[in-house]
């Protein structure tokens, strides 16, 4: 699972569960859905690239720049005295380029329809990691409780050999009652560790 994870979401995740465990509080899968949408580098490059189409429909539809010309046609070389010839001219001009009629608005429809294309990849970059991000939180969750349950379970098992093992000492139980539950500990302890390095994986 955590290979298929990317490292934003990782960090996401791995920065707001350590600051969660710090505050002594239960972290809201909300919270992070907010911090990934706001720092996860991919969704904010897919959000650029959205935002950069958007601008590109009103530049596409417009006419081209008008540009400004200056020609000097001169006899010899440019500003000599030889432009005095009757052949020698100096001209400024300007031009537009006009496309066909119904050139400039298909442009414009092509870049709203891609600019549509951006914005259904951004959506779909956002669930996708979002979707890493709740998996790996409610595996880390999943992980976090059965590690409390193995826990206290294990505790109650020491209480129990306690027990068990006092009443051994005066005669009233059974050394079978003792060794089942110093297995039963080794089991647990065993599971523990397990759990414990799951959870360090996700």
């Amino acid at each position: 699972m955590s290979a298929s994870l990317r490292p934003g979401v990782l960090v996401v995740l791995l920065t707001t569960l350590l600051r969660a465990q710090s505050a002594e509080r239960l972290v809201n899968v909300q919270d992070l859905v907010d911090d990934l949408v706001k720092n996860n580098s991919e969704i904010r490059a897919a959000q650029f690239r959205y935002d950069a189409a958007t601008k590109r429909p009103s530049q596409v539809s417009t006419l081209p720049d008008p540009k400004l010309s200056y020609t000097n046609f001169g006899v010899g070389h440019p500003f000599s005295r030889l432009d005095a010839s009757d052949f020698a001219y100096q001209g400024f001009g300007i031009s537009q380029g006009v496309p066909y009629p119904g050139k400039l608005a298909l442009a414009g429809e092509e870049a709203r329809k891609e600019a549509q294309s951006e914005l259904q990849l951004y959506r779909a970059t956002v669930l996708e990691r979002t979707s890493d991000l709740k998996v790996a939180y409610y595996e880390w969750f999943r992980i976090t409780k059965a590690l409390e349950i193995t826990v206290k379970n294990r505790d109650l098992l020491e209480r129990l050999e306690r027990i068990a093992r006092a009443r051994y000492s005066v005669g009233k139980g059974i050394q079978q009652d003792v060794l089942k539950a110093q297995v039963e500990q080794s089991g647990l302890a065993q599971q523990t560790e397990v759990l414990e390095q799951r959870k360090a994986t996700v």
